[in-house]
């Protein structure tokens, strides 16, 4: 009989420590990604390009987008295995999201847009579009994107088009309770055989190898999944995976070599995913003081394009950086107060465990295994 402690994986050299705890890195990547994002809207949003336009769409419509699915599906996978009931996991993702998608969609549509619109208030109050907007924007899996008379002079009309990816999350979300609740989670020969399989496909579905069969509504979806389940996979078997610098430089050269190759595609995926999960657990001693920091990456992401362009119909004339500058702090406000005043205090009172825990810990800050967002 083999000696079971001979067998035991060594956490000490595995990225389990990083993935089934806060002691990671992961908080201040989305934090820097959200950041980018903004950044990048502004352009955008303006019309305008730079001479770091190249670099600056990159970052913000690539690696900052991965940074948000990847950690998705890394840490997703331990929060369902803490809680291992789909309907729970699915409450305490909605409740995490719910909050703040309700106050920037009516929040805005109800009190910011009648100041904004070119329409009386009672023409804006009585146009159909304005509650279509409110009902199919709360829906997430439909969209609005406009209401009426406002930001018609902006480049682009549209109130909140950075809420595109919690469509894709939501489906996401799904797949992870669908896949826990055929113990697909687990180490074995279901999670080798279904999300290696789901890894495969996807990335054969990206390349173009399988024809496009699915609506023209899950593009997004089906484009970030070769990603998304690859983090799943890795996850899973985060305890016997090595936190190791060389193969982290492999990785990097394979996404290099494989990235432009179609067939390559789910290879590349597993190969970035490994790269962000190395850098999220590597310990730095002096980045653990973003841990600190209130958790708002969320209230970023869904707060930052509506003010973003209300500053653009106030001040047409400024440029992208003017308007990065103007709707930043602004929107870093707003995403600490609605986690203050309204995400923490409903997660406290609302969010299902399984048992209640003896010493409850005081925080300021919403669990951020359930905040991978875009």
């Amino acid at each position: 009989m083999p000696d079971p402690a001979a067998t035991k994986p060594n956490r000490s050299v595995t990225i389990e420590p990083g993935l089934s705890s806060r002691d990671n890195n992961f908080f201040m990547m989305r934090l820097v990604a959200a950041i980018v994002v903004i950044f990048n809207h502004s352009f955008d949003l303006v019309g305008s390009t730079s001479l770091l336009a190249p670099v600056d769409g990159f970052l913000g419509r690539t690696l900052a987008v991965d940074v948000f699915i990847i950690s998705g599906g890394l840490l997703l996978v331990p929060s369902f295995q803490r809680r291992p009931r789909p309907w729970q996991f699915m409450y305490n993702r909605a409740l995490r999201i719910y909050p703040a998608l309700f106050v920037t969609v009516v929040g805005f549509a109800l009190f910011v847009a009648p100041w904004l619109t070119t329409l009386s208030v009672g023409e804006y109050f009585s146009h159909g579009q304005t509650w279509r907007h409110i009902f199919k924007q709360i829906s997430v899996v439909m969209r609005e994107h406009e209401l009426p008379g406002v930001f018609t002079d902006n480049v682009n009309t549209s109130v909140n088009g950075a809420l595109w990816t919690l469509r894709v999350l939501l489906f996401y979300y799904v797949f992870v309770s669908i896949t826990g609740a055929l113990r697909m989670l687990e180490p074995g020969w279901r999670s080798a055989i279904g999300l290696g399989g789901s890894v495969v496909i996807s990335g054969l579905l990206v390349s173009g190898y399988v024809p496009k069969f699915w609506p023209g509504a899950l593009d997004q979806t089906i484009q970030y999944a070769p990603t998304f389940t690859a983090a799943m996979l890795i996850s899973v078997y985060r305890k016997w995976i090595p936190q190791a610098w060389w193969l982290a430089l492999a990785a990097l050269l394979l996404v290099l070599l494989l990235s432009p190759v179609g067939w390559g595609q789910a290879l590349a995926a597993g190969g970035a995913v490994y790269v962000m999960t190395y850098v999220g657990c590597l310990k730095i001693g002096w980045i653990r003081w973003f841990d600190r920091l209130p958790e708002i990456s969320l209230g970023l992401y869904v707060y930052a394009f509506p003010v973003q362009q209300a500053a653009i119909d106030l001040f047409p004339e400024a440029g992208a950086i003017t308007n990065f500058l103007i709707a930043f702090p602004i929107t870093v406000v707003l995403a600490w107060l609605s986690m203050r005043l309204i995400e923490v205090p409903l997660i406290k009172r609302l969010s299902l465990k399984n048992k209640p825990a003896a010493v409850k810990p005081k925080t300021t800050s919403p669990p951020s295994e359930a905040v991978p967002h875009a």
